[in-house]
Parts: structure tokens; sequence; C-alpha cells
């Protein structure tokens, strides 16, 4: 070890004005960082494990609607994320696609389906309509009818969450529970007002006019 330090020392010429601790300080430095080069180079290197390799493949991470709970929502979204995935979105395909969102019972009357969910059916499909209404360019009576349908959809939304009292939020709601039919409906608060045959069919008339509205877009 010692002959190898000389060796060193000898031939690094600007070491020979310092003194011998420095050279030995110096010369110890060059083996180590030599020994720490010629390990990385020649050493035995473990395979890098693939974390992802043997994991299953999570499909809804690459979708762009989560499944709610309600199977005539979720069928829907299905086919959109299908299509969203296939680049296959137009006008036609897309009318298509939303239209058993508004064939359904609650868009008969807010008594035809469990009330109680009403008010997420409601939000969920006015969300996915007010998105899809950019690729809906002609005619323009067409994505008006859709945008009117849209603000009646907002102010059934609205009458709806009275019952539930002022200090409730339903945007906040919907912000949080929009993705968890089941959850949306679990943490609403308790109903602050009684509800009657009148608060139904003012709703019901509310809808009547959504669909009076929609009947020359095909989605009904």
């Amino acid at each position: 070890m010692k002959k190898i330090i000389e060796s060193i020392e000898s031939a690094i010429p600007f070491l020979q004005p310092y003194d011998p601790w420095v050279k030995w300080l110096v010369s110890v430095w060059i083996l180590v960082t030599a020994g720490i080069l010629v390990a990385l180079l020649f050493g035995n290197r473990s395979p890098v494990p693939n974390e992802t390799k043997n994991e299953p493949l999570n499909q809804e991470q690459n979708m762009k609607w989560s499944r709610t709970g309600d199977r005539v929502i979720d069928d829907v979204i299905t086919n959109l994320n299908k299509m969203e995935a296939a680049d296959s979105l137009n006008q036609s395909t897309l009318i298509t696609a939303l239209s058993p969102l508004f064939t359904r019972p609650a868009f008969y009357g807010i008594r035809e389906e469990n009330w109680e969910y009403f008010l997420f059916v409601l939000a969920r499909t006015r969300l996915l309509l007010e998105h899809y209404s950019q690729h809906i360019k002609s005619p323009k009576s067409l994505r008006d009818s859709i945008q009117e349908a849209s603000i009646l959809m907002v102010q059934l939304q609205n009458e709806i969450k009275t019952i539930y009292g002022p200090a409730f939020s339903v945007t906040d709601h919907i912000s949080t529970y929009i993705n968890d039919k089941e959850g949306f409906v679990k943490n609403l608060p308790k109903q602050q007002i009684e509800i009657d045959y009148k608060f139904f069919d003012a709703r019901d008339e509310t809808i009547r006019e959504i669909r009076d509205i929609l009947k020359n877009t095909g989605l009904l």
C-alpha cells in the first residue's frame, strides 16, 4: 500500500511541494475513487424489478368518466369512455350515446323513480350534457335547445335543494359526491320541509318543459 501511494505521489509532480500528510490524503482519495469506478464498471448489477409487471391493470385510471353505481348512467359512461378511447366522438354518435339519460323514467316525472335519487340523476345527467354540448355545432337551433334544457335542469336542481334548508350547498355536494350515487344520497342532509303533491306537480311541470325542448334534438 505504501509503495502504491509513493508511486502516485511521484506520478503527480504538483504534489511534491506539499507536506507528506497532504500527499498521503490526495493519494488515498485517488485510490478510493479508482476503486469505486472499477466497481461500477465491472461489478455485477442486479436486475431492476419491474414494479408494475405483475400488477393488474386498473382500467379506470385511463377512463375519462368514473362509474357511479347508477345503471343507466354507468351504461352511458361506458359507451362514452369507449368513444373517447377510439377518438370517435361526433355529433351523431354523441346524441345517440346520451339519449338513454333522458328516456329513463326519471325524466317522465320526479316520482317515476325513487325521488330521493332524482337530484343525483339530474346533476350527473346535466354535467354530462353540458360537457359534450361543445361537440354539437349545428344547427344553431339544436345547440340552443340543449343550452336551454341545461338551464332548466339547473333551475330544477335549485328548486329541489330547498327541501334541505338554506345552509345546504348543492354545488359543494355535487362536487364531492357526483361519482357515487349511494354516497350522494346517503350524505344529503335531513329534510327541512315537508313535501307534498304540489311540490311534485311543480317539479314534474319543469321536467315536461325539459322534455318538450329536447324532443327535436334526437335525445328523446
